[in-house]
């Protein structure tokens, strides 16, 4: 089972890639607002990976619940930032750059909280 500095690196990969993708000047916004996601993923599953007993969740419901029942301050950011991700993955949804600002919020909202206010 992977622990909390797997993922704090898993976060930090995502986040380079994010960065590497915004240099193309929004061609890529579907991605950004992805991997956004999945840097937050991470960030909760590296909480989750010191619990006792430690928590690995293969599916996206059961991690939302966790979130809730662990981390209820991020529980709607995370949601957000989850839909958000999955419209545009899966949906005929076009970001726009108001889109990648509405992720980075729920994005900086989770991180400010991970870092200062999960214990």
């Amino acid at each position: 089972m992977p622990d909390k500095q797997w993922h704090l690196q898993k976060k930090d990969s995502n986040l380079l890639a994010k960065a590497q993708l915004a240099i193309s000047a929004g061609q890529f916004w579907d991605w950004e607002i992805t991997i956004l996601f999945y840097a937050a993923l991470h960030y909760v599953d590296s909480f989750f990976s010191e619990l006792t007993p430690p928590e690995h969740p293969k599916k996206h419901g059961k991690r939302r619940k966790l979130v809730g029942n662990h981390l209820n301050p991020i529980a709607e950011d995370y949601r957000l930032l989850n839909a958000l991700s999955e419209n545009a993955r899966y949906e005929s949804f076009t970001p726009r750059q108001s889109d990648i600002d509405e992720a980075w919020k729920y994005y900086q909202n989770i991180q400010t909280f991970m870092q200062t206010g999960a214990k």
